[in-house]
């Protein structure tokens, strides 16, 4: 990937959407998960015996997603189909073909994975699921905004990052064709002046929404790429209206906002599991986009408005020293490996959070694994609880192929830290 010079005006633009990105306090402190010899710099202590342990647990997450969601066939194999994340046999009704985006969240772990291990079995199946999906649906249907399969905002971000996944590894321009054409379909859909600008989150238009970050990430992605700049200019449209109409004075964002204001704004704290006014891989999301902004244009505002984003996850979005899978357990990680490779190695960025990445996922890998092999949204433990309220609702089942794709990919980012970070810092070998 080349790094690409920005005009001048272009700096002048971000220059100016990055204003007051003062930095908060953060308040919670994490335990350790043992009592394990440390690392410690700047104040923070990271656990060396538990950052050596995540390794084994990324390779069992692995082996697990493999055995109970992928098809052994005479091409290779390929992603279980899966619709509403359950295997389309078992859905009355749903599209033979499966789901785009409930594959492409196993599909970002299995390359978060890859790029923490070197692992070529990770990069083997990918490779056989292009080859595989390319052939799933036509040319029109991968790029049809606002029809079933891609009903949504957020649906078009996940499903052009899926595509665009492939064309990062395996060089196909047809998946960066139709990451595009989804892009600007989405666009001309929902993008208009309403409510300060931003893109209505579905075609009922009840509300603009911080899942945008998808279409945004996209955008950045095919810039760096082709140096599109009709790309680069709808992803900074779109960042400049979220950090107007939807930051928070603590630091993170409302997840949604109608005609009447934000969602909840009568409820600023109501953030807990599987209800939330806010969402944590949207704030995470966010942060890599600040950075990924500081890393384009070399605008300190934009490294500070990162610190600040995480200042206040760390505040609002952890709890018992874990992230807190507040909002959406199907996507929460969607662009967890983008933050630990952009947001986390940013200079002044709190060290805290990968401790607390670190608990989270030792808590997954201990605590929201069944015996079966799946990952629960239920970080914290037992998997799938039936008293837990994303078990209540369904929407959270170890068996759905998005949820054990996005738990699992907590394990393997802490691995990805670990591996290309971490050793060098305390000067072991991989």
């Amino acid at each position: 990937m080349r790094r690409l010079t920005l005009c001048a005006a272009a700096l002048a633009v971000l220059a100016a959407c990055a204003a007051d990105s003062g930095l908060t306090d953060g308040e919670s402190e994490p335990p350790l998960p043992s009592n394990s010899p440390a690392y410690q710099e700047e104040g923070i202590i990271l656990n060396i015996e538990d950052w050596a342990a995540i390794d084994a647990y990324a390779e069992r997450a692995y082996e697990d997603m493999i055995a109970n969601f992928w098809v052994d066939n005479a091409a290779g194999g390929h992603i279980l189909h899966t619709w509403t994340g359950i295997d389309v046999r078992e859905v009355p009704g749903g599209d033979s073909r499966g789901g785009i985006w409930e594959r492409g969240m196993l599909f970002f772990a299995l390359d978060t994975y890859y790029r923490a291990t070197g692992d070529e079995r990770a990069l083997e199946k990918m490779r056989l699921e292009s080859e595989h999906f390319r052939d799933l649906y036509t040319s029109r249907e991968m790029a049809a905004a606002g029809s079933g399969l891609h009903f949504a905002c957020d649906d078009c971000g996940w499903h052009a990052w899926f595509y665009l996944k492939m064309y990062r590894y395996f060089g196909d321009d047809y998946y960066l064709d139709r990451a595009r054409a989804l892009i600007q379909n989405a666009a001309r859909l929902w993008l208009d002046g309403e409510l300060g600008g931003g893109m209505w989150y579905d075609v009922h238009r009840t509300g603009k929404s911080l899942y945008t970050v998808g279409i945004v990430m996209a955008c950045l992605d095919i810039y760096e790429h082709t140096a599109d700049e009709e790309m680069y200019s709808l992803a900074v449209d779109l960042y400049e209206w979220m950090e107007t109409a939807l930051k928070r004075d603590d630091g993170i964002y409302w997840m949604d906002i109608g005609p009447n204001g934000p969602f909840g704004k009568e409820r600023p704290d109501d953030i807990r599991e599987a209800n939330s006014v806010t969402g944590l891989g949207g704030n995470m999301a966010m942060a890599t986009i600040h950075a990924r902004l500081y890393r384009l244009t070399g605008i300190d505002s934009f490294r500070l408005r990162a610190v600040n984003t995480m200042e206040g996850v760390k505040t609002k979005l952890v709890k018992d020293g874990r992230y807190l899978n507040d909002r959406d357990a199907w996507t929460n990680t969607t662009f967890l490996m983008e933050w630990v490779m952009e947001t986390a190695t940013l200079p002044g960025f709190d060290r805290e959070h990968l401790q607390i990445l670190l608990n989270t996922a030792l808590s997954v890998a201990l605590n929201a694994r069944t015996e079966e092999g799946r990952y629960s949204s239920v970080w914290g433990g037992p998997p799938d609880d039936p008293e837990n309220l994303w078990i209540t609702k369904g929407l959270g089942l170890s068996r759905q192929i998005m949820v054990t794709g996005t738990t699992a990919n907590l394990i393997m980012s802490a691995a990805l830290y670990k591996n290309q970070y971490f050793n060098k810092e305390i000067g072991a070998e991989p």
